[in-house]
């Protein structure tokens, strides 16, 4: 992983397992286009491409789709990318994390991140394009419960409809014993993402101000990765953050085929199944990266997260001799 940041390679890979999907957000286009189970790798496909990424130092994986549940092999990929020597992250809607399944996967050495925008069912309704508010809360408060040998975490998209209950998520999320991500409302050239009036920002004061609520709060609780992405957010809100993206510098994104793309929003350009990534890497176009970031520049999760760590690498560093035990709970994540 080290020669990857000296190199400038990718330590993250994003994965789309499937573009099967059983929410229709509001924010998202790709459940509109759902993939045949026929094209999706298999498992073997997966452990070829997958040991080829190990070889060239990426670090982990973010498992996620449409809804990852909706693969029937999700445990054996899991259970592979793990025994590759990778670090594997499952991002789910929670709509199938079930008994039985929370169960299966806390005894998995996987990271996990639910996706909850809203404790509200009628606005959980309007931003989710489902009536499944109840069924993703039951099933968050049964997982709380369970000893979990990855790192849990609720994920929060904060738009124009939710934005009042930024910190009311991140307190639902710290009492029931979850970590807490947060990333904005953000669309780009809507390959993945989807434009929405009803989630765009009308009043970025409004925002501005529950983000900066929500840095205050993290830094009492010494919740420093929190206030980290609350402050980059902020900066983004509030114009001009060209900031280089992830992509192609930290991450890349494989498709459920296992095309390549530099990100979710970017067309792929090669196929590992057929190719090496050391013969594909040379031939990445990124100065479409650039072009992109420039024009259109986003705020997501896989193309902002690793970059807003290594941007503050002082203050990290700072962090972790100042607060050992939390600095040691948080090596969980890798």
């Amino acid at each position: 992983m080290i020669s990857n940041f000296l190199f400038k390679r990718p330590i993250v890979v994003v994965f789309d397992v499937t573009k099967r999907c059983n929410s229709k957000c509001n924010m998202c286009s790709l459940w509109k286009r759902p993939s045949k189970v026929s094209d999706e790798l298999t498992i073997k496909q997966v452990e070829k491409i997958f040991t080829d990424l190990k070889s060239f130092g990426i670090k982990q994986v973010f498992i996620q789709g449409g809804e990852p549940f909706l693969r029937d092999d999700l445990f054996e990929i899991i259970s592979l990318i793990d025994s590759i020597g990778l670090k594997p992250c499952l991002i789910t809607n929670g709509l199938l994390l079930t008994k039985f399944n929370a169960l299966a996967l806390s005894k998995l050495n996987c990271n996990v991140t639910v996706s909850l925008d809203t404790l509200k069912p009628l606005c959980y309704k309007k931003i989710r394009g489902i009536d499944a508010f109840n069924v993703v809360k039951k099933n968050l408060l049964f997982a709380s419960k369970l000893p979990r040998k990855g790192y849990w975490s609720i994920n929060s998209t904060i738009s124009e409809l939710n934005a009042d209950e930024l910190v009311s998520l991140y307190d639902f999320a710290i009492v029931n014993g979850f970590s807490f991500t947060v990333f904005p409302y953000n669309y780009s050239v809507c390959k993945a993402s989807a434009k929405d009036e009803s989630l765009v920002f009308k009043n970025k004061n409004a925002v501005l101000v529950s983000f900066r609520k929500l840095s205050v709060k993290a830094r009492e609780r010494k919740d420093f990765f929190v206030k980290l992405i609350a402050d980059e957010t902020i900066k983004y809100l509030s114009g001009g953050y060209t900031k280089p993206c992830d992509a192609l510098r930290y991450s890349i994104m494989i498709d459920e085929c296992g095309r390549i793309a530099p990100c979710i929003e970017l067309s792929s350009e090669f196929d590992l199944r057929k190719n090496s990534i050391r013969d594909i890497w040379p031939k990445l176009d990124k100065a479409r990266v650039r072009n992109c970031y420039l024009s259109t520049p986003c705020f997501y999760g896989c193309t902002r997260g690793v970059s807003a760590v290594m941007c503050n690498l002082f203050n990290v560093v700072k962090f972790s001799i100042l607060n050992p035990k939390k600095s040691i709970s948080l090596l969980r994540l890798l």
